[in-house]
């Protein structure tokens, strides 16, 4: 008689995961802890399970953006504790004290992580103009026959992306000037105009234009 696992209840089964064809399952059964891992890791939430060295060797930590107080944090089993990411060297980087190994020379390298607000769009009436908010990714902005001018403060994070789209051509153009710009404003002045751009922790570069004029 077959042990008795407590988890034949319901839609939960016990299977063991550690034969990838299992009782003449189909080839591409995994398992259930692998199954219930990949949706948590889709679903970006933390899985931290002592059982398996494949979560938890050294130098695997589970990360995210916490954008209430604007830092990475990484899971160390039992909390978020904030990423303090720091270069030791040519091959090498420290995250929560542990060094870890940057073969690749990710941290040396030219190369951002882009961060996008979580925060729900924002709106700019005709008329108004303005500091256009940072605490979302996107935000539309109109215009009246006279114009309006628009202004961007610096990003809060390395790597922070904000778009901005002329929904409503009301005559005038719309003059976006960021606080510092690889360039130095941006007009729009058709409807449907639209710009992605990228923080590097000095100023603001365009990664889309769609329609506006950069100069």
């Amino acid at each position: 008689m077959a042990r008795d696992k407590g988890l034949d209840k319901g839609l939960i089964r016990y299977f063991d995961d550690s034969h990838r064809n299992y009782r003449g399952q189909k080839e591409n059964f995994f398992g259930f802890r692998k199954m219930f891992t990949d949706y948590l890791t889709k679903l970006n939430v933390a899985f931290y399970d002592a059982c398996c060295p494949a979560l938890t060797e050294e130098g695997i930590f589970p990360l995210r953006f916490n954008s209430e107080t604007d830092v990475v944090e990484y899971f160390n089993g039992t909390a978020w504790v904030e990423a303090t990411i720091e270069s030791v060297g040519g091959t090498e980087f420290t995250i929560g004290g542990t060094t870890i190994s940057d073969a690749g020379g990710i941290v040396n390298s030219n190369m951002l992580v882009p961060f996008y607000h979580q925060g729900p769009q924002t709106d700019i009436a005709a008329g108004t103009g303005g500091a256009i908010l940072l605490t979302s990714y996107f935000t539309t902005i109109s215009t009246d026959a006279g114009g309006d001018a628009f202004t961007l403060a610096d990003g809060t994070v390395v790597g922070q992306v904000k778009r901005i789209r002329l929904l409503v051509d009301g005559g005038g153009d719309a003059t976006i000037t960021p606080a510092n710009f690889v360039d130095t404003t941006i007009t729009m002045n058709d409807a449907g105009d639209d710009v992605e751009l990228m923080w590097d922790g000095v100023q603001w570069f365009t990664l889309v234009n769609l329609g506006a004029t950069i100069a």
